[in-house]
């Protein structure tokens, strides 16, 4: 269960029973609303004194170094720490367990993005000998402070092997992000979603686990 794996972290790794406490407020809160949640954590707060980024992203933690940059783009104190929460279009879940499995996410220009520049990811990917019909690579884009996840589709054009590697591309978040300016660093999390329709956004199932990252957007 998230909330479990989530609190069990905080508590094994920040050991501040004030930050272990609010991070249980914050998750409860953000959970009622329906909202992901997030917390940026200093590294003189951690155990391992190292900056770090818990992401609650659709039922699904994921626990993120930070680099020196990434650190300074949350306005992150060495004894600091940053909470945020977003939402996003859907929270549509995914099939369980589900049939493909995603792995190895490699972003190009991870660690300076323009904000001009296409996100461009290669995977690992295994069907998992599933028919799988068509399909679309998603991929959510956590900005801080913007408070909703940005959202981009990837289409595929060629049926996926049974196995393999490949490469999805996605507009720049210069274009993907209309209504605030690009911000560094920005969390990204992709899956495989079916397409029963071309057309029409409705219904895209997800259909495989998902792949988290941080990247670096250059300013």
């Amino acid at each position: 269960m998230l909330r479990d794996a989530a609190i069990a972290w905080i508590r094994s790794h920040v050991p501040d029973p004030r930050i272990q406490a609010d991070f249980v407020r914050h998750f409860d809160g953000s959970s009622q609303q329906g909202r992901n949640c997030y917390l940026a954590i200093g590294p003189r707060l951690t155990t391992d004194g190292k900056p770090r980024l818990v992401h609650c992203f659709c039922d699904n933690l994921f626990i993120f170094e930070l680099t020196p940059a990434q650190a300074r783009g949350y306005q992150l104190r060495p004894d600091g720490v940053m909470w945020g929460t977003s939402i996003g279009a859907d929270r549509v879940q995914n099939v369980e367990p589900p049939p493909v499995t995603i792995s190895e996410q490699e972003i190009e220009k991870s660690e300076s993005l323009p904000p001009d520049h296409p996100v461009i990811a290669h995977i690992s990917y295994d069907t998992n000998g599933a028919h799988l019909g068509r399909t679309v690579f998603r991929l959510d884009y956590e900005v801080p402070g913007l408070g909703r996840s940005l959202t981009g589709w990837s289409y595929v054009d060629v049926p996926l092997a049974v196995r393999g590697r490949t490469q999805c591309r996605f507009l720049p978040l210069k274009k993907a992000n209309s209504t605030a300016p690009p911000a560094e660093p920005v969390a990204m999390f992709l899956r495989l979603c079916a397409l029963p329709d071309p057309m029409s956004k409705e219904n895209r199932q997800p259909i495989s686990n998902i792949c988290g990252t941080v990247v670096t957007v250059a300013r």
